[in-house]
């Protein structure tokens, strides 16, 4: 048998205390990272509410400047001066020597209305920039909302993580306080949220390809659109939420 070296075994008892310490601290570290969250303090819940009321109030401006642009699109001004801008581009095509009968050619097109646009301007904005208006304000109103809702990390002595067991029982009662400022059944209400987070989820934030409905053919693939399902949602109630929900953040900051 041969002769173990003097302090072998004091090396290798070391050693295994060393990897048990090391063993001790990861376990410890990995418990720390699946323990909930401790109760946060209240500049942490103010700094939670403050990103809360934000969010609200700029959910409930876009919402305004989406039914601003809907109801402008159904003024005749609009359609009028487009039309008007429309016939005297035709015009200036005319005398350019264009043909109403020659075949659409798209890239001619796109060059004459970039020269004609150096000294008429076309008009802003147009039914159809209006409808995009009405459109992306949702969207984008949307994915602010479920700000409320979604993951959101905490910064110590700052901002509570959204998340987490105390701020889940504070944001439903402002939800319950909200539902009965704004006098709506708080199931149509849950609803709506379902539908935003959804909408969210499928066309705008992510691109989930249920959401969006493929379907291949021999020639063409036919799908949903960016954001398809917008005009499915009560924009009135909706925005008769978020200011009753703001009214009810403010109370709570005050308290």
């Amino acid at each position: 048998m041969r002769a173990r070296p003097a302090g072998a075994s004091g090396r290798r008892r070391s050693e295994g205390q060393h990897f048990g310490d090391y063993r001790k601290r990861q376990a410890s570290t990995l418990l720390t990272i699946e323990l909930p969250l401790a109760r946060h303090s209240n500049l942490e819940i103010i700094g939670r509410l403050k990103l809360w009321l934000t969010a609200i109030e700029q959910v409930a401006h876009l919402i305004d400047m989406a039914n601003r642009a809907r109801a402008e699109r159904s003024t005749p001004w609009v359609r009028d001066r487009e039309k008007a801008w429309n016939a005297s581009f035709t015009e200036f095509r005319r005398r350019l020597g264009r043909q109403d009968s020659e075949p659409a050619d798209l890239l001619e097109i796109s060059k004459d209305q970039s020269l004609y646009e150096r000294t008429h301007a076309r008009p802003f904005p147009t039914w159809v920039e209006l409808w995009g208006i009405q459109r992306q304000s949702v969207m984008l109103a949307a994915v602010i909302f479920c700000q409320i809702r979604n993951k959101g990390h905490r910064t110590s002595g700052r901002v509570a993580a959204n998340t987490s067991k105390d701020l889940a029982k504070l944001r439903d009662r402002l939800m319950t306080s909200a539902t009965q400022r704004a006098g709506i059944d708080p199931s149509v209400i849950s609803a709506l949220a379902k539908q935003i987070e959804d909408l969210r989820n499928g066309t705008i934030a992510h691109a989930d390809g249920g959401a969006f409905e493929f379907e291949h053919g021999e020639i063409i693939s036919k799908h949903r659109t960016i954001g398809y399902g917008v005009d499915d949602l009560d924009l009135d109630v909706w925005e008769r939420f978020c200011w009753a929900l703001r009214e009810a953040i403010l109370v709570e900051l005050q308290r």
